[in-house]
């Protein structure tokens, strides 16, 4: 148990390095209790068997504490009997937070684009769903709408710095969410549509679209394109800009003048 080893853990703590302890499986949502409780974990790996614990998962969705999950390796274990049993998508519905990882890649013989794709086989995974796991791992803030409507109203209260849009949205369709968010929105707006016509990428463009993406697209490469644009959109805010003639170096609101330091 975690607890049998707590002077080693304080020791990591007092040096002010994060914890991660692999608890939840066979031992059970106590071993998760004592990794949080009493050795100060800040990650959990595995915990397989925390929804056992409908309070501590309270917690530990709460506190945003990130779940390390190995699907394979929960199978070799027998933590799980088989896959489709796993708690994954539960817990994503849950909203608590769970990455993929590969745990022993000597035991469980396995990679993250292994794990991911297992993930979205097993539990169906929608493109939305692949795509906010993927960046919330990234620790992007998310929100998500299901619909035109919702966007446009999600868009208004959140003010986001990127908006990926899909064309063919119920209710409002893309183009229509893009023409009336466009109007007084800063930020950069990603389209998605699995349509080939021309016509509907000129229209996405010229209604305000930064750029358009054709499905279907690897989440990997849809990640960069959205990087990509939050680059742009950052632009001089965040990328150093030398005025040669003045001796000046610019960083956002920083300015250095080189010449006289």
């Amino acid at each position: 148990p975690a607890k049998n080893h707590l002077q080693a853990f304080y020791h990591v703590l007092n040096n002010n390095q994060n914890v991660t302890i692999h608890a939840g499986e066979g031992f059970g949502p106590e071993s998760i209790h004592q990794a949080l409780h009493r050795c100060g974990a800040n990650r959990i790996g595995h915990g397989t068997r925390l929804e056992e614990d409908p309070e501590l998962m309270n917690y530990v969705a709460d506190h945003r504490i990130p779940l390390e999950v190995c699907l394979s390796s929960n199978l070799q274990s027998c933590v799980v009997e088989e896959l489709a049993r796993h708690p994954f998508r539960y817990y994503l519905r849950k909203g608590l937070r769970v990455t993929l990882n590969t745990d022993n890649t000597l035991f469980a013989r396995t990679s993250p684009t292994r794990e991911l794709r297992l993930a979205v086989d097993t539990f169906d995974l929608t493109l939305l769903e692949t795509l906010e796991y993927n960046l919330t791992r990234q620790e992007y803030e998310v929100h998500k709408a299901m619909d035109g409507h919702t966007a446009l109203e999600v868009a208004r209260q959140t003010h986001p710095d990127l908006v990926v849009l899909d064309l063919m949205l119920p209710g409002v369709n893309g183009l229509d969410v893009c023409r009336q968010v466009r109007d007084r929105y800063p930020g950069a707006i990603l389209m998605l549509t699995a349509s080939q016509s021309e016509a509907d990428h000129v229209a996405g463009l010229e209604l305000g679209a930064d750029d358009f993406v054709i499905k279907p697209i690897e989440p990997r490469v849809l990640l960069a394109r959205i990087r990509s644009l939050l680059r742009r959109l950052d632009g001089g805010r965040t990328s150093p800009k030398r005025d040669e003639r003045a001796g000046i170096l610019n960083l956002g609101p920083l300015e250095v003048d080189i010449a006289s330091r």
